[in-house]
């Protein structure tokens, strides 16, 4: 079960240069994964804060850059799920 997050590159996500900042677009990244959440019927608040029983901590995240993003640019994340373990899964994201 995939998601695709849509949306357009924002001036607040820019550095001086006019370029999405690297962290920012690991950021954009979250925000694709918590609308896939509330999407698929998941409360974020379950996992987002001290009311939930789950932790679902990111221990890892890695990006390949092809082309840098402007402000203006439009831009979607595709969210992929696969279950790795009982306890595990690894989200892709395209």
């Amino acid at each position: 079960m995939a998601y695709r997050h849509h949306d357009r590159i924002r001036f607040h996500h820019t550095d001086a240069a006019g370029v999405a900042y690297f962290a920012t677009v690991l950021a954009l990244c979250h925000v694709a994964y918590e609308e896939a959440l509330a999407q698929f019927g998941i409360p974020l608040s379950l996992h987002f804060s001290a009311q939930g029983d789950e932790i679902l901590p990111i221990t890892s995240a890695q990006i390949d850059f092809r082309r840098p993003l402007y402000c203006g640019d439009p831009y979607w994340v595709d969210v992929q799920p696969q279950l790795t373990s009982p306890e595990g899964f690894t989200l892709h994201y395209q």
